[in-house]
């Protein structure tokens, strides 16, 4: 295996990604960083992650269970994890609900979970922008969400609301708060395969957001339910519209027309999309493929940035996105 290094300023993720191979070790590592421009909503999408705690291969299941027969699972209670398939889902539970042999989950159909899996402690607010906000997001004084920037979390058809306060009245309204709620919210998980939006709104100028971690080898899964879902890339280097798998599951265009298909909007490093959509027009073949859907370019090689956005045009969807053949010598 070999260790990575992925440096992704934001003019990087405009054409392309460079990494430099180095000493071996078991995994890749690395980092990324990605510029988060002002005064705009920024997609992100987490591409780098925690280190496996565990790993395996589940034997069976049942409507609420998987178990690994030879796994001796002891985790912390309160942590959050993710199980990591190899039919490309992911699953976000408590250290509480995995012990021993056995995982337990709420009732539902776990068969294709029977494979070879990782799980790895889950990434948090704090762990992706800092504890004490070392990403530098404008924060707010008087733990008001007006004046700070915002994370805006997917839940279900609506968002979760983060923003840093640095209130030194009473230190229960100090830290990272739900915009809501206000409640203390540091260990928000957030979803490895789901793209999130920063909200720079009070932000004067560029933050680079670095995240580090593990390079993750194996599928993961594309689930878009609503009108318009955030995704993650989730492959930090080489991934393109070609290799992301998504042709083969987005709604497409006979007739070379966006307003008939899904469009997939990934972000610029200048601010605003390139907008992209499938066609499968036949009478010429330069109308067909992945197209720049203002242009009508063919685009199959613009890379992948580390989170993006489709607008469904088509029915629901789950997928199936691939590492890119690159990775197969990692």
């Amino acid at each position: 295996m070999k260790l990575i290094k992925f440096t992704l300023a934001a003019a990087i993720l405009a054409c392309g990604v460079s990494y430099a191979a180095e000493t071996a070790y078991t995994t890749p590592v690395g980092y990324e960083t990605v510029s988060l421009l002002p005064g705009q909503y920024n997609i992100v999408g987490l591409r780098l992650f925690n280190a496996p705690v565990a790993s395996g291969v589940f034997d069976s299941s049942t409507s609420t269970t998987l178990v690994d027969d030879d796994a001796s699972f002891s985790l912390d209670a309160n942590t959050q994890y993710v199980i990591e398939s190899a039919n490309g889902g992911t699953i976000t539970l408590t250290g509480d609900q995995i012990s021993g042999t056995t995982v337990t989950l709420p009732s539902g159909d776990y068969s294709s979970y029977v494979a070879s899996y990782v799980v790895r402690t889950a990434k948090t607010i704090a762990d992706v922008f800092g504890a004490d906000n070392e990403a530098g997001l404008a924060s707010s004084a008087n733990a008001d969400p007006t004046e700070a920037d915002i994370i805006y979390i997917p839940a279900g058809a609506g968002f979760t609301r983060v923003f840093y306060s640095t209130f030194a009245a009473d230190p229960l309204y100090a830290g990272w708060l739900n915009a809501d709620t206000f409640a203390q919210v540091p260990d928000e998980v957030l979803d490895p395969s789901v793209g999130f939006y920063v909200q720079t709104a009070n932000s004067a100028s560029s933050i680079d957001l670095v995240v580090s971690g593990e390079v993750k080898l194996t599928p993961t899964a594309y689930v878009a339910e609503n009108d318009y879902t955030l995704l993650s890339s989730v492959y930090p280097a080489g991934a393109t519209l070609e290799t992301s798998g998504l042709s083969d599951y987005v709604q497409s265009s006979a007739n070379a027309d966006p307003t008939e298909a899904d469009v997939v909007f990934l972000p610029k490093s200048t601010g605003g999309f390139t907008r992209a959509f499938y066609s499968t027009f036949a009478s010429d073949p330069l109308y067909a493929g992945w197209l720049n859907a203002d242009t009508f370019g063919q685009i199959p090689d613009e890379a992948m940035t580390s989170g993006f956005l489709i607008e469904k045009k088509g029915p629901d969807f789950t997928g199936l996105n691939s590492p890119p053949t690159t990775y197969d010598s990692l």
